[in-house]
């Protein structure tokens, strides 16, 4: 699982199967800026649903019907095999394991 910038201009929360197969994702509405600061947020609820939030604003949600993913280890701004990866810069990465309220 991860996001990561699609062709079309947008910020896309990619899954995979544990085999590696393409499960596809949510994916934002909004266009990216490379110059304005933007905050992606996106969530499962195991079994229920996907979404994905830019700049605190819902944009997508995709009923998940997937089952059990086994999480690899955590890299960012690289892909798995290590051979692509982000070329800019990260303010912050927050992970949550509950769900946060809106205060």
């Amino acid at each position: 699982m991860g996001l990561k910038l699609l062709s079309t201009n947008r910020i896309g929360y990619q899954k995979r199967t544990d085999a590696g197969t393409q499960l596809g994702g949510v994916s934002t509405t909004t266009a990216f800026s490379l110059t304005v600061p933007q905050i992606i947020d996106y969530y499962r609820d195991y079994g229920v649903r996907y979404g994905i939030y830019n700049n605190g604003t819902q944009e997508a949600i995709l009923a998940e019907a997937d089952g059990p993913t086994t999480l690899p280890n955590l890299r960012m701004g690289s892909h798995s095999d290590g051979d692509k990866g982000a070329n800019g810069d990260t303010a912050e990465f927050i992970f949550y394991n509950a769900d946060i309220n809106n205060s």
